[in-house]
Parts: C-alpha cells; structure tokens; sequence
C-alpha cells in the first residue's frame, strides 16, 4: 500500500510540475499578461491559464478597468481557437435598436444553426470566441436570442464581461434568468486594484518600462516618494487609470494624481473632440519621435504649415526638444 500510495504522490507532483511549467511558458511568452503577485491575482491567472483550452462559455465581473477584456483576448490567443476569429462586441456603445441586428444579423428567419446568422457577429465569430462587453447593455430580445444560441453547438465560445451583479440583475428580473445560468458555469471576478496595493508598484514600474521602450525614451525613475504617492490613491478606475497615468508621466514628466485622475474613465463616455484630440496629439507626438524633434520633417510628413504646427503642439504641450537626440 505504500508504495501504491508513493506512486501516486509521485504521479500528482509531476503533472503539477507540469501545469506550473506550462503555465510560466505561457507568462513568459509575447504579448499582454496579466501580472501581480497578490493572491487573488495567482488564482485568476491559474483560471485564465487553464480555461485556455476549455470549450465553455465564460462570464468575467469586475469593475471597469481592472482587466476583462485583456483576460477575454488572452483566453483567445493562448487556446486551441488562436487561429479561429476574436470578434468583440462593446454593449455599452451600440444603441439598443442596433444590437440585436449587430449580434444576429437582419435576417430574421430561423436561427437554429450558425448559418443563420448572415451578416452578423456571431457568424464573424465562426467556431472562434465573441466576446460580449458589457453584456447587462443586451436588450431583453437580444439576450433571448442569445441564450438560445448558447443551447446550440455549432457556434462561437461566449466571453461575456459585466461591471454588475448579474446575479442580483436577474433575480430582479433585469437580465434574463436562462441566460445567467448558462454564462455562470463559469463565473471569474477581477478584484478592484485597491484590494489588490500589493500589486500597484509592480504594475506601474512595468507600465513606465513598456511605455519608454515603445517610444523611445528613458522611464522615469519609480522612487520611494512616488511609491508612497502611488499606494495613497485609491485607483477607481483601476489598472487602466494606472496605465493612463504611467503614459503621462513617461511622456509628460513628473505630474500630479491629481491631473491623471478620471483618465481611466471608459473611452465611451469621450466625445468625438476629445477622442480626436487624443489621436491628433498621438499622431504628433508619434511624428516628432521619429524626426527627432525636427520640425521641417513633420511639416513636410503632416502636411502643415509652420504656424499650424506651432499651434498644435502648444495646445498639446508638446516640445521639440524633449525630442532631439
């Protein structure tokens, strides 16, 4: 019985050793990750990692901010449907009017098998993954249909991402009942980054890093006044407020909490002259990286005239020689 008892203790340690392995591959390899070292970080990313190749469909809640979407696109990329569409559908954005054409098309015929679904997402989607983003924005027809589909097997894995508690939403009766219960067979929650401090420092210093090394730049030094400074916010929009402001303060120099503050708001609730100041200031500072600051280059690129130029970069407050050398 000992030996028998060895044997599988043996056998349990190497498939272990095993997992782990694979899953530090996995956070090793290029592209988006999710880091953090806190323990509610360490379980979620073991559930990301083993869902890869899972054939569920899965719900995401957290707050906004905190990281749905990159877990949804990695759950993607790193599974047996890499090669197959990731097809993301933003709920909040679209009217109500509009969603249920976007999602399944205009035909309004029968919609038992994935050919059904002409023109529209879920067959973009294919036999690959849609992901749904703030799915409590689906209209009650929508949401119908779609749980429906979820009884089907020629179809796409759902990835649905919600900041509410669609548990508490759909015994109110404000989310369909049917459809919860399929999407919460597999539910993850995504911690806010205040209960997660442990984290914030290790994130911002690899934000600094990732973004001095995309444009070019030297990244600011993390000290321990900027750590004490960074630990005493309360980050409500959490790791994309983190983000947004580790580019300011790479492109920028040293700024205030105060100044980032509200730029980890969703994109959505922008105007259209705030999204194309963001691009125009982009595109500038993009042009500026390249030609070193020198501003006949990006005349002659942009197509301006000299005193338009100056203009915008003192309206973005962007200064050549932060660019020479």
């Amino acid at each position: 019985m000992d030996v028998l008892r060895r044997g599988i203790e043996k056998r349990a340690l190497v498939l272990e050793n095993r997992e782990l392995k694979r899953e530090l591959e996995t956070q090793s390899a290029p592209g988006p990750r999710i880091l953090g070292n806190s323990e509610s970080v360490k379980l979620l990313r073991r559930t990301v990692f083993y869902q890869k190749d899972q054939t569920g469909d899965i719900l995401l809640q957290g707050e906004r901010g905190t990281g749905k979407e990159l877990a949804a696109r990695l759950i993607h990329d790193q599974g047996n449907r890499q090669d197959e569409p990731f097809v993301a559908v933003k709920c909040r954005q679209l009217p109500e009017a509009l969603l249920d054409i976007e999602l399944f098309g205009s035909d309004q015929h029968g919609f038992a098998t994935l050919p059904g679904y002409k023109n529209s997402k879920v067959a973009a989607a294919g036999k690959g993954t849609l992901f749904l983003d703030g799915i409590e924005a689906l209209p009650a027809k929508s949401q119908a249909r779609l749980s429906e589909l979820l009884t089907t097997d020629e179809r796409p894995r759902v990835i649905a991402s919600s900041r509410v508690d669609l548990a508490q939403s759909a015994g109110q009766g404000k989310f369909n009942p049917a459809l919860y219960q399929s999407l919460s067979a597999l539910k993850l929650h995504f911690p806010p980054l205040r209960e997660r401090q442990e984290d914030v420092i290790t994130l911002c210093q690899n934000f600094v890093r990732t973004i001095a090394s995309r444009f070019g730049v030297a990244p600011p030094s993390v000290d321990a006044d900027h750590k004490a400074m960074l630990l005493q916010h309360s980050w409500p929009g959490n790791v994309r407020e983190l983000r947004t402001f580790a580019e300011r303060w790479v492109l920028m120099g040293e700024i205030s909490l105060d100044d980032a503050q509200g730029d980890g708001q969703d994109k959505e609730h922008d105007t259209l002259a705030d999204r194309l100041l963001k691009v125009e200031r982009s595109i500038l500072f993009d042009a500026l990286n390249r030609h070193n600051g020198m501003l006949k280059e990006v005349q002659n690129e942009l197509g301006l005239a000299r005193k338009t130029l100056y203009e915008k970069l003192k309206k973005h407050h962007l200064d050549k020689e932060n660019f020479k050398g």
